[in-house]
């Protein structure tokens, strides 16, 4: 097994590369919309207002409740996203990991309330998992 360096290394590159890679299907998506500046004001200019931290908390906590609803949106992204010519990549592994959180029925395990703490959701997420491991 690699070291705890090498760990978080490759742990690193999950968020960094996927960030580059979804970075790439949004901005080139939204040029052949026509609407680059927008996006970039809607999407760039919301995570500017706060520190990086604050926003992986806050959609991690997010996820929790809304997954269902996201995954379905994506329905929608995807075939914009083919309209313009695109494969939609990043679109579609999106929805593929929201959909894994949404069938850990997490809604309904903090009854629609938004949790504040990211860990709370992993712990829960955790108990999920461990219980469906114990169940099959």
């Amino acid at each position: 097994p690699a070291g705890a360096a090498a760990q978080v290394k490759l742990l690193r590159s999950i968020l960094m590369k996927g960030l580059a890679a979804t970075l790439w299907e949004t901005t080139l998506a939204a040029r052949r919309a026509g609407l680059d500046k927008q996006v970039q004001e809607a999407a760039f200019g919301w995570l500017d207002t706060m520190k990086f931290s604050f926003s992986a908390n806050w959609l991690l906590c997010s996820c929790a409740i809304h997954a269902q609803g996201w995954t379905e949106e994506m329905d929608g992204v995807m075939d914009m996203v083919r309209e313009m010519g695109m494969e939609p990549v990043m679109s579609q592994a999106a929805q593929h990991g929201i959909a894994k959180i949404a069938a850990l029925g997490l809604r309904d395990f903090f009854k629609a309330e938004q949790p504040s703490d990211y860990h709370t959701v992993l712990d829960a997420a955790e108990r999920v998992l461990a219980h469906k491991r114990g169940a099959s």
